[in-house]
């Protein structure tokens, strides 16, 4: 199941040879010395979601025995490859890489970690399914591309859409709002803001839209819009279309968006139109950011899906199974998967309290490892283990 890697071995990150040879397998433990790890953060300072990685990150390391050193990348694709490219120019090298695949920036970066001797481990985004085809499984033919943990984006995608046509099902029926076809065979028409149509997290988001809305059979997408994962950028594409829309008798009734930023950056177009958010237009979207579960409590967006803020955190901890001898490579090839869970409006607010109060120093990190969890236990840890301990302080104001 390792692929290029020797059989019957583990060649451990913080044993790698300096000179780009991987060094004999041995076990590194916790106690020797910190597993160097550099992460090259590829979101801008403002947002939130990469934010509460990072910080969530820079709590968990000390406690699992982890250096680690954080590259900003701005969402700029040039600088995600120098800033990486930098740490395995580095002497000595990281024992480590942890990188995201933003605008496909990944595949370079990892064969350049090959020939360096330096694991690469891909977070929130993974290989797209052309990189994968060329470059093959995790350990299959390139051995830096040690695996990688990434939300269920496809799911998501498909939840998402799922979640605001029963809402919309839900309040046509109770007669509480004007979300409703117009009549026998009418459809409800669904717009669409996508992040870009290259990050293989906007791409499966997207797919699992289309999944939902194919099966669905009383809505359609009637337009799939740029949004570069920005709410100024989603506020003005979403503007455009609606005066396009209104002189063109279209109407709307439901806004799905691969972030939440985008969603509000939507919202905000359509209230300055006259809609009314949450009544005459449904609103949705990825990532639990604190803007968006206000606006869940309100009532005027419907949902947002999430979770995957404590990813980062979740990675260290296999990566720190991974260097002791526990390798998550036996579920699923290398490729974990962290499925998302929605927020609305009856745990929005517990949710934001537990955002705002900044819970990263509860976390026990150790506690998610499988040296905690026992040996047979998933690699992964369910992310209700993390929101079963923080969510109580939360839901009680402190």
């Amino acid at each position: 199941g390792c692929g290029g890697w020797p059989a019957g071995r583990r060649v451990q990150a913080g044993l790698l040879l300096l000179g780009g040879l991987l060094a004999s397998p041995r076990i590194l433990r916790a106690d020797r010395r910190p597993l160097r790890v550099t992460f090259v953060n590829p979101g801008r300072a403002d947002e939130a979601l990469w934010r509460m990685i990072e910080l969530s990150m820079q709590q968990a390391a000390p406690q699992l025995g982890i250096a680690l050193t954080v590259a900003q990348a701005g969402r700029n694709r040039q600088l995600m490859r120098s800033e990486a490219l930098a740490a395995l120019a580095a002497t000595p090298p990281p024992d480590l890489l942890l990188i995201g695949n933003e605008e496909r920036s990944a595949r370079e970066v990892i064969l350049a970690a090959e020939a360096r001797g330096v694991p690469c481990f891909l977070l929130l985004n993974d290989l797209d399914a052309a990189d994968a085809e060329a470059m093959g499984a995790p350990r299959e033919r390139v051995r830096a591309y040690l695996g990688s943990l990434v939300p269920d984006n496809l799911a998501a995608g498909r939840d998402l859409a799922e979640a605001l046509l029963a809402a919309a099902r839900a309040r046509a029926g109770s007669g509480t709002g004007t979300n409703a076809p117009a009549g026998p065979g009418a459809r409800r028409r669904l717009l669409a803001i996508v992040g870009d149509r290259v990050t293989p997290s906007s791409t499966l988001r997207e797919e699992g839209l289309h999944q939902a809305i194919a099966a669905a059979g009383d809505a359609e997408v009637a337009r799939v819009l740029p949004g570069h994962w920005s709410e100024r950028e989603a506020e003005a594409a979403a503007g455009r279309y609606l005066a396009w829309a209104r002189a063109g008798g279209v109407g709307t009734d439901l806004v799905w968006a691969a972030n939440d930023p985008m969603a509000i950056g939507a919202l905000r177009a359509f209230a300055a139109a006259g809609e009314t958010p949450g009544e005459t237009v449904l609103f949705g979207g990825v990532n639990w950011t604190t803007a968006a579960l206000d606006l869940i409590a309100e009532g005027r967006m419907e949902v947002s899906f999430g979770g995957h803020l404590f990813a980062g955190v979740l990675a260290l901890a296999v990566l720190r199974d991974w260097a002791d001898g526990r390798d998550f490579a036996t579920e699923g090839g290398g490729r974990l998967r962290l499925p998302l869970a929605p927020a609305r409006r009856d745990r929005a607010a517990a949710l934001r309290r537990m955002l705002e109060a900044g819970p990263w120093d509860r976390i026990d990190a150790a506690a998610l490892t499988r040296a905690a969890r026992g040996p047979d236990a998933p690699a992964l840890p369910p992310l209700d283990l993390l929101l079963q301990r923080l969510m109580p302080t939360a839901a009680a104001g402190r």
